[in-house]
């Protein structure tokens, strides 16, 4: 909200990138590696909801950046003028593919 409003920003870029690891995580990969670093389960307990819908919902990356752009172009306190576009860098490449441009 701070760029849109107080720094007079008009675009937006979602950018996700290819071979992401987030890919492969899952809410029961990370539970296990924070137990085994020593993180009390209770803990873990408390952000669980949070942890399964943010891990085990991402499989995609080129899906996510369009979700979350998607989004973006949903919320109420985000004005109809603001582009919003939504793109993929490619780490071995440096390629940045255009995936959702907002026009």
């Amino acid at each position: 909200m701070v760029c849109i409003y107080e720094l007079g920003v008009k675009e937006i870029a979602v950018i996700g990138h290819h071979e992401c690891g987030m890919a492969k995580t899952t809410s029961e990969s990370l539970t296990k590696a924070m137990i085994e670093s020593g993180v009390v389960p209770g803990a873990i307990h408390m952000i669980e909801k949070e942890l399964k819908e943010w891990a085990d919902e991402f499989k995609h990356p080129e899906e996510n950046v369009r979700d979350a752009v998607e989004k973006l172009k949903k919320n109420p306190l985000i004005p109809n003028d603001i582009k919003i576009h939504g793109l993929m860098f490619h780490p071995r490449s440096g390629k940045l593919e255009l995936l959702i441009k907002d026009e």
